[in-house]
C-alpha cells in the first residue's frame, strides 16, 4: 500500500514593495537613502525582473517598518505526492 502525502509549497507572486512604501508614506528615494539599495534595483524588484534575497527582504522591511511577508504576494499550492514517485 503506497502512502499519499499532501505537499504544501509557497509560490512567490507580485512584489508589493510600492504598496508597502505608500503605506509607510515613503518614496523610493527615501528607501535608497536608508538601505543603500539602488533605485534601479528597487525597480527590478517591483517589476519582478529580480527577486529579493532573504537578506534584502529583512533590510527593506526594517527600513519601511513592515514585515518581510508583506513584500510579496504568496500563493499556497498543495500537491498530492505518492511514495515511490
Amino acid at each position: 500500500m503506497q502512502k499519499v502525502f499532501v505537499v504544501t509549497q509557497i509560490e512567490i507572486g507580485h512584489c508589493l514593495l510600492d504598496k508597502c512604501l505608500r503605506l509607510a508614506r515613503m518614496k523610493r528615494k527615501d528607501l535608497v537613502k536608508k538601505t543603500g539599495i539602488s533605485k534601479q534595483r528597487l525597480s527590478e524588484y517591483s517589476t519582478k525582473k529580480t527577486v529579493m534575497t532573504v537578506e534584502t527582504m529583512y533590510t527593506i522591511a526594517l527600513a519601511i517598518g513592515c514585515e518581510e511577508k508583506d513584500l510579496y504576494e504568496r500563493n499556497v499550492v498543495k500537491k498530492l505526492w505518492q511514495e515511490g514517485n
